[in-house]
């Protein structure tokens, strides 16, 4: 049995198409590549600074559901635990405050639960406690406003 790609490059050159490599044409000079990718620098920076000022706008914040639970042994990407997480920011009036930055921690002081290489890990019966922010005050770990805590119980 032949290999998929082998058949397809037989199969073109059956109906008469010829390979060919890539022209200068098929690709970006390194001048437009740089130009490129420096636009994209300054909108991704632009898009953090938006999100950033929008975040001093946030005095409180309400994170639902107030507990996430995992059992020992359980391993979740941080992407995924910290998703399930509804959060909403509002201002002291009570109007309610979009696209500010979140930020998310777990606190390393706790034996049940701890963060490695992008992955939640449950590692003993008990409780952790998931810090939720939408600015970066100095010490995330202090109750300063607006910090926001989770409990994760491991069972």
């Amino acid at each position: 049995m032949r290999p998929v790609i082998v058949t397809a490059l037989l199969a073109a050159l059956a109906i008469g198409a010829t390979p060919r490599h890539a022209t200068a044409q098929d690709t970006l000079s390194d001048a437009a590549w740089k130009a490129d990718m420096a636009k994209r620098a300054a909108q991704r920076r632009h898009a953090e600074e938006t999100r950033d000022s929008v975040s001093l706008l946030v005095d409180t914040l309400v994170v639902s559901p107030a507990k996430l639970e995992m059992r020992v042994g359980d391993t979740v990407s941080s992407y995924t635990l910290l998703h399930r997480l509804k959060v909403t920011g509002k201002r002291r009036t009570g109007e309610l405050v979009t696209g500010f930055a979140t930020v998310f921690a777990i606190d390393p002081r706790t034996m049940a639960v701890q963060s490695r290489d992008g992955q939640v890990v449950a590692l003993a019966p008990g409780e952790a406690t998931v810090f939720v922010w939408s600015r970066k005050p100095v010490n995330p770990f202090d109750d300063t406003p607006p910090v926001t805590k989770v409990k994760i119980i491991v069972q």
